[in-house]
């Protein structure tokens, strides 16, 4: 769902013109970024941007807990119990 979201929103902003690549760093932005340039250029609301906020915070969570659920179940498999 984050991911779609991020590619949602920078389809819109391409359409209006808005760069979405990082020259910098030669990628393109990341989904705060995004979130940001849709508030100014795509008439997003806060409401709004505040919930993909929500989605991208949950996206990071879970995949922590899946890198410590994995790597706890290595850890099981690997002592002889």
């Amino acid at each position: 769902m984050q991911h779609a979201s991020e590619m949602l929103l920078k389809a819109i902003l391409v359409q209006r013109r808005v760069t979405v690549m990082d020259p910098a760093k030669k990628t393109s932005i990341g989904h705060e970024k995004c979130v940001k340039l849709a508030v100014q250029h795509a008439k997003l609301t806060s409401a709004e941007a505040g919930l993909l906020r929500v989605v991208d915070a949950w996206r990071d969570a879970e995949q922590h807990w899946m890198i410590v659920t994995l790597r706890t179940c290595s850890i099981c498999t690997r002592v002889d119990w």
